[in-house]
């Protein structure tokens, strides 16, 4: 049963970083006329964290699959640091 929770873990841990990915790929993909919108302000005041949480989540999720002993989906190979 333990097993499964640390798959429910692992899970969560990839669609928390996803949605890091996600938001810091809509940064960098942003002119500086779309910065200047309050998407762009919101996104732009946020970004260090962003990253650091990018960071965070990748280690979460690099433990869980150690613990798992699997292969688990990767996120993308294109992620800026």
């Amino acid at each position: 049963m333990s097993g499964d929770i640390h798959l429910v873990r692992s899970g969560i841990a990839a669609i928390i970083l996803a949605q890091y990915i996600a938001q810091i790929e809509e940064f960098e993909a942003m002119s500086r006329k779309q910065r200047r919108t309050p998407r762009g302000r919101d996104l732009a005041d946020r970004i260090d964290g962003l990253r650091e949480g990018r960071e965070k989540w990748q280690r979460s999720l690099d433990a869980a699959r150690a613990r798992e002993g699997k292969n688990l989906p990767q996120p993308p190979e294109n992620v800026p640091n």
